[in-house]
């Protein structure tokens, strides 16, 4: 009995593991950065971590979705030298989103954004 209870977790943990991964959404024009699996994997877990150890039992929910999106972009651009408004409006498509994709390991978003950076970066160059 054990061992079919273990056989089937097994399997449904590969099954999960190799599940079709979202299509990660590229930038023309660089060589994109896109997550690895170890990114994806350390990603839910910090989100376990956040939401049953930590001693606020603090929830990953759409307003901190929210916060993370603004932080993340001030901290690409402080100065706002190099995203155009386009590129702010085609990112608020996350706003409501990183909490759900972070918990389930889904980096794509993020890493967009950061590729959104580089090129712009690169154009200011």
């Amino acid at each position: 009995m054990l061992k079919k209870v273990l056989l089937v977790t097994f399997t449904a943990a590969v099954l999960a593991c190799h599940a079709s991964p979202k299509v990660q959404p590229l930038v023309k024009g660089i060589s994109n950065i896109v997550p690895d699996e170890k990114q994806a994997l350390v990603c839910k877990e910090i989100v376990k971590l956040i939401e049953n150890y930590n001693y606020k039992k603090s929830k990953i929910n759409d307003s901190i979705s929210s916060v993370v999106l603004d932080k993340y972009i001030k901290d690409l651009d402080p100065y706002k030298y190099y995203f155009l408004a386009s590129d702010i409006k085609e990112f608020e498509k996350y706003r409501f989103k990183l909490d759900d994709d972070f918990r389930d390991g889904d980096l794509s978003g993020p890493f967009y954004i950061f590729n959104v950076y580089l090129k712009r970066y690169n154009e200011f160059i």
